[in-house]
């Protein structure tokens, strides 16, 4: 990960949260884990959109890797909806989000920030827990 890139994941996680367009409280995260492979890490989560309006996912960073993919199963997509008062639940075999090119070994326990980006331009941080 360049450090433009660091210099913005650190800023997206020391911001308060209430500077986000979509305010705090926009989304309820559930079950945040990150699967650790051989070459990659897969991240799963339930993300409940609190939002009347539907929303949309179009990108992926974090400081552990120096990429991040939106999948559906094994296949690169541009983008996850979360419907109005829905959920996207990232889960195996289905939407997942994949870390490539880890920067740092991830051992069970630790802490990986992924950044989600909107369409809108906002971004909401989710803290996955490395598992094995």
């Amino acid at each position: 990960m360049n450090a433009l890139a660091r210099l913005l994941v650190r800023s997206i996680l020391l911001a308060p949260a209430a500077a986000f367009a979509h305010g705090p409280g926009a989304f309820r995260v559930e079950k945040p884990r990150a699967l650790v492979g051989a070459a990659q890490v897969q991240v799963y989560v339930t993300l409940v959109n609190k939002e009347a309006k539907s929303l949309k996912i179009v990108g992926a960073i974090s400081p552990a890797a120096e990429r991040a993919e939106l999948r559906r199963g094994a296949k690169a997509v541009l983008e996850f909806d979360i419907p109005g008062k829905g959920r996207l639940e990232l889960s195996p075999g289905g939407d997942s989000i994949v870390l490539l090119k880890l920067t740092r070994e991830l051992v069970a326990g630790d802490l990986v920030p992924v950044i989600l980006r909107l369409d809108d331009g906002d971004t909401f941080a989710v803290m996955a827990s490395v598992v094995r």
